[in-house]
């Protein structure tokens, strides 16, 4: 039924749907359903959507059975669709080499720079893009691998050094010493020992300069060890580095004193181990040999008795007498003639008694005499045995007899008992002073208590000695008293020397002796014009450019007008003077004014008043002496009713009794009475009357206050009889009555003064004015100081300045001698001694010129490579750890390294894969030893695989 025919138009018999569309293939356009329609579809029955056609023939690769067109069907063809006629299958997985993007099963997909041959690694030691594998020249030198000899390694000139076969750029030990490249510090040169003396890391047998010191090893002084400056002070050739006697002394260098300056003797001075020929200090007393006046003999104090520049510790002769000091018994004082009385190995001159008679020769007037001494006897032998100044045993008068039996010992006629100088000849017995004593013996002829020797009037009494003139003579004896070689009468000076007589004011007293040479009136010492009588203080300044007033002012007052108004100037080179107007206060000079002033150069002031107010004086003014008060006789009023006929009577108005007042009491007689000043009204009695009068021994005497100056007031009573002080001379001059001011002037009624200056330019005493007894010091205990640059602590005391301890001179360097001098104060010089140059890195410092070195450098080198050895000027040495490669010296560890200063390698992997060997590792390095038992060979063809010797083997089975 067409129902059910999926090609009812079509005969589609067996209903063949390709596509499974519901249309039958015969009526179906797209039969196989893939969307390319039949007539175009080149698998019109099989779905091939894209129409593929690999081999480009008529089918589709969908319909085709040999779609690469290699004529190998699809079923069989390991590549169906690239062709592959041979069916090349390198890595027999079953795809052929053609399709294959991994053809040598490498696991490298191509492109593989060896796609035919398994590189897994891809190595490529050229870098030609070839594998290894595949590639003739692995590493590219140009040389076959047959006769390459480091085939995977370039090695164009095949250099094989050790000869091994293996070219050194292959071989881990180029030179066959045994240490390998790596470690070898001469990869190229065999030195299995490795020495390294410079430690530059190349060793001595491939280092051209194996000490280090900058010098090739054939121009090298010393090849083998650093000499920097090629230093051979000697100059054999060998360096000083490696001579053993550098200095070439004959002594070896190690136990040289000197190594470096030649001293064959070994002297050594001071024993401090450093010869003389190198030691700055030879005798070790700390002085620097150029200044050391004893460079070869300690003598720190440069002690040199005789000053001829040797020290006494190395002067052969040490007081400079020419006579050796070995044996010179005066060693430190001069004696020439090496006398020695008294022979006890002591000579005279160092012997403080020559003649050891127990007496000090300065006591001694026979110092080398034993026998002569004070209180030793007299012996008749013509010399003073006991020093009391005479020869006791002479025959002073010559008459053959000694005068210790004469009895006339001066044979002047008077015997020894009744001869009052019974030693000297005195034949007229002459005793000027009367004592009893003859005037040839007596110590003192005129009796005025001076001896005749020390007497310079031994013949007119001069108790006093006064010599005017210093000659010897006394004044008492003497005809020109004070030496000026005019005779005392005739001396116009008598005690004072005027050669001249100079009298410049002809007064017969010579200006030598004249208080007031030029007779003005001024005292010479008070006189800076003393032989001018126009020049001195107080003199009238003239304009002539001298100081005539001596107030050490030229001129100042020469053009003084006598007005305060006016500024005085003086020309001295004209002598004219030149007068200016001034405004303002003056003093007037006058007594009898106040409140002055300047008014067109003329001093003007108010005249004061002088009225006491007392009829019985005549007042006035005095310019100079001020207010005037005289008494005067004048009529006058007593007040006094009981009187008559008043007149003034020594500034009082007195009367003569009236006897109008009679009285029986005083009481009586005060109505007439009220002024106290002349005194009180009392009841009086004569001889036949009583009456009213005054008392006038009771009159008011009035006195001016203590603190008020008579030169600057006045006083007087008033009525009723009270007294009144009155300023006067207000400005004017004064003396207050104190030393301790000056310039005294009227202020008030004060007499007031400028205070007194007492300084005396004394650190060491306190200034203070008495006011009676003028500037007064105090000592005081103030610091100071007293100019003396080494002492310290100068404080004042008894008024002076003085120190209380010496400086101490030290300037804080250990390599000078500190010394002081008063003028300038410390100084030093410098030594050799040992010091600390504060230096670390320095050994054997010592004291030079330049100060302290050090000149041995401290040599920091712990033997260990893996720390990095260096110096710190503050601490020393330090071993800082480092990360170098370094030898552990274990042949079982590989990429040995430096770790916290330890040399530490990692543990080497001795397992070759073979399970026939037994890995061990030994002083040797990795060791296989051949081991027993059941293996596997990796070969099926075989069976009981066990191993033998160092390989597995199998019995093969398939015995083809």
């Amino acid at each position: 039924m067409d129902a059910a025919d999926n090609c009812p138009l079509a005969p589609n018999s067996d209903q063949a749907d390709a596509d499974g569309d519901g249309l039958g293939n015969p009526c179906d356009e797209d039969m196989d359903g893939d969307g390319a329609v039949t007539p175009a579809d080149n698998c019109p029955a099989a779905p091939n959507p894209d129409q593929l056609n690999t081999d480009g023939d008529s089918q589709g690769d969908a319909c085709d059975t040999d779609d690469d067109g290699d004529s190998i069907p699809d079923g069989g063809d390991n590549c169906p669709r690239a062709p592959n006629g041979s069916q090349l299958d390198t890595d027999g997985d079953g795809l052929g080499n053609i399709c294959d993007d991994d053809p040598d099963g490498d696991g490298d997909v191509d492109p593989d720079n060896c796609p035919l041959v398994a590189n897994p690694d891809q190595t490529d030691a050229d870098s030609d893009g070839l594998g290894d594998p595949c590639d003739a020249d692995d590493d590219g030198d140009g040389q076959p691998p047959a006769a390459d000899n480091c085939p995977g390694v370039p090695n164009l000139s095949q250099l094989d050094t050790d000869g091994d076969g293996h070219g050194d750029a292959c071989d881990e030990d180029d030179d066959g010493d045994g240490k390998a490249d790596s470690e070898d510090n001469c990869p190229l040169v065999s030195d299995g020992a490795q020495n390294d003396s410079d430690g530059d890391g190349v060793g001595n047998a491939c280092d051209d300069d194996r000490d280090g010191d900058g010098e090739p090893n054939g121009s090298d002084n010393c090849p083998g060890a650093a000499n920097p400056n090629q230093a051979d002070g000697d100059g054999d050739g060998t360096g000083d580095a490696c001579d053993d006697d550098s200095d070439g002394d004959g002594e070896p260098t190690t136990g040289d004193n000197c190594p470096d300056v030649p001293n064959s003797t070994q002297l050594d001075t001071d024993a401090d181990g450093l010869g003389d020929a190198c030691d700055a200090d030879d005798d070790g007393d700390g002085l620097y040999d150029p200044s050391d006046n004893c460079p070869a003999a300690p003598n720190p104090e440069q002690a040199d008795v005789d000053d001829d520049g040797s020290g006494d510790a190395c002067d052969d002769d040490i007081d400079g007498d020419s006579e050796p000091t070995a044996g010179d018994n005066c060693p430190m004082v001069p004696n020439p003639n090496q006398l020695d009385t008294d022979a006890d190995g002591l000579g005279d001159a160092c012997d403080a008694d020559d003649d050891d008679d127990g007496i000090s020769d300065p006591n001694d007037c026979g110092p080398t005499l034993t026998w002569v001494g004070p209180g030793k006897p007299e012996i008749c032998n013509g010399i003073d045995d006991d020093c009391d100044g005479k020869a006791d045993d002479d025959d002073s008068d010559g008459d053959g007899i000694g005068d210790t039996c004469d009895d006339d010992v001066d044979g002047d006629g008077t015997p020894q008992g009744l001869d009052n100088c019974p030693n000297l000849p005195n034949p007229n017995q002459a005793d000027l002073d009367g004592d009893g004593n003859g005037d040839r013996c007596d110590s003192d002829d005129d009796g005025d208590g001076r001896h005749e020797p020390s007497d310079n009037c031994p013949s007119a009494p001069n108790s006093d000695q006064a010599d005017a003139d210093g000659d010897g003579t006394g004044d008492a004896c003497d005809d020109d008293l004070d030496g000026d070689g005019k005779a005392t009468g005739d001396d116009n000076c008598r005690t004072v020397p005027n050669p001249i007589q100079l009298d410049t004011d002809g007064d017969e007293l010579g200006d030598s002796c004249d208080d007031d040479d030029d007779g003005d009136g001024i005292d010479d010492t008070a006189d800076c014009g003393p032989t001018t009588p126009s020049v001195g203080p107080g003199k009238p300044e003239i304009c002539n450019g001298l100081d005539e007033d001596c107030d050490g002012q030229l001129d100042e007052t020469a053009c003084d007008d006598g007005s305060p108004c006016t500024a005085d100037v003086c020309s001295p080179g004209t002598g004219q003077c030149s007068h200016t107007f001034i405004e303002g206060p003056c003093a007037d000079g006058s007594a009898c004014t106040k409140d002055e002033r300047c008014t067109l150069g003329v001093c003007e002031g108010t005249f004061i008043s002088c009225n006491d107010k007392n009829h019985c004086t005549n007042d006035s003014c005095d310019p100079k002496a001020g207010c005037l008060h005289v008494a005067n006789t004048l009529p006058c009023d007593d007040g006094n009713f009981c009187t008559i006929s008043d007149t003034c009577q020594a500034r009082f108005c007195m009367g003569i009794n009236s006897g109008k007042c009679t009285c029986m009491s005083d009481s009586a007689c005060y109505p007439y009475g009220a002024d106290l000043c002349l005194g009180p009204i009392r009841c009086l009695q004569d001889d036949d009357s009583t009456f009213c009068d005054i008392d006038y021994t009771q009159a008011i005497v009035c006195s001016l206050p203590a603190n008020v100056s008579a030169a600057c007031a006045t006083t007087a009573c008033q009525s009723p009889g009270v007294c009144k002080v009155t300023a006067i001379n207000g400005g004017g001059s004064c003396t207050d009555g104190d030393v301790c001011t000056l310039d005294d002037v009227c202020t008030g009624t004060q007499c007031k003064g400028t205070p007194l200056a007492c300084a005396d330019d004394n650190p060491c005493t306190d200034e203070a004015c008495d006011p009676k007894h003028g500037c007064l010091l105090v000592y005081n205990m103030t610091i100071c100081s007293d100019g003396n640059a080494c002492t310290v602590g100068d404080q004042c005391a008894g008024g002076a300045c003085g120190p209380t301890g010496s400086r101490i001179c030290n300037d804080g360097d250990a390599c000078t001698v500190d010394l002081c001098k008063p003028a300038t104060g410390c100084f030093s010089l410098p030594t050799l001694s040992p010091c600390d140059d504060g230096n670390a890195c320095t050994s054997a410092d010592a004291c030079s010129v330049g100060g302290c070195l050090g000149d041995v450098a401290v040599i920091c080198d712990d033997g260990n490579i893996c720390s990095n050895d260096n110096c710190d000027v503050m601490v020393g040495c330090r071993f800082t750890p480092n990360e170098a490669l370094c030898n552990d010296g274990s042949a079982c560890t590989g990429f040995d390294v430096c770790t916290l200063g330890v040399c530490k390698g990692t543990a080497l992997s001795c397992d070759d894969d073979n399970p026939c060997t037994d890995d061990t590792c030994g002083t040797g390095g990795c060791e296989y030893t051949p081991g027993s038992g059941p293996c596997d060979d990796g070969d099926a063809c075989t069976e009981g695989d066990a191993c033998a010797g160092s390989e597995c083997v199998g019995t093969p089975t398939c015995g083809d």
